[in-house]
């Protein structure tokens, strides 16, 4: 037999290969990845929306000192240190303390103290009408506070009050 008699004898057909496997529907894998990608995202995206809303009252209070810097006074100053300290502390706490219990206050949110070692400079500054020779640094300690101590670290929160005996 020959071959062209051969192939009349078997009547084969063409190979044929079958369809590529699809990419739909996704495998596990990809879509645990999908979620995990998702999950990351929105994690990402609430941390820096609640980083820029914790943030918001630190940089208004900085943005006046820099636009104020030449024409505030140290009282002034100071004030801007009380009214940023109510963003992110209890009222009940921060708006009755005066003098040395709010000087006391303040240098408990810094690492070194830098209010009460000046309580006189302070004292002079906020009640008399005349200029006080240290003005620029006092205003600077101002600054270095909000930079410092707002927001409230965990190890400089603020303690809860203490019951004042009738001797105090």
């Amino acid at each position: 037999m020959s071959q062209a008699d051969t192939n009349q004898l078997l009547p084969l057909n063409a190979i044929q290969l079958p369809q590529e496997p699809s990419w739909w529907p996704l495998a596990m894998g990809w879509w645990s990845l999908l979620l995990t990608t998702v999950i990351l995202l929105f994690t990402i995206y609430f941390f820096v929306r609640y980083k820029k809303r914790k943030l918001k009252a630190k940089k208004a209070a900085l943005s006046l000192f820099a636009l104020e810097k030449h024409q505030l006074s140290p009282s002034a100053a100071l004030e801007l240190v009380r009214q940023a300290a109510l963003s992110y502390y209890p009222r009940e706490r921060i708006a009755n303390l005066t003098g040395l219990a709010w000087y006391q206050f303040l240098d408990s949110q810094l690492e070194q103290p830098r209010f009460t070692n000046n309580k006189v400079q302070w004292d002079r500054a906020l009640y008399q009408h005349q200029e006080p020779k240290d003005k620029e640094q006092l205003i600077q300690d101002c600054h270095t506070w909000i930079s410092e101590a707002l927001p409230p670290k965990k190890k400089f929160r603020v303690q809860p009050l203490k019951a004042q005996s009738v001797n105090e």
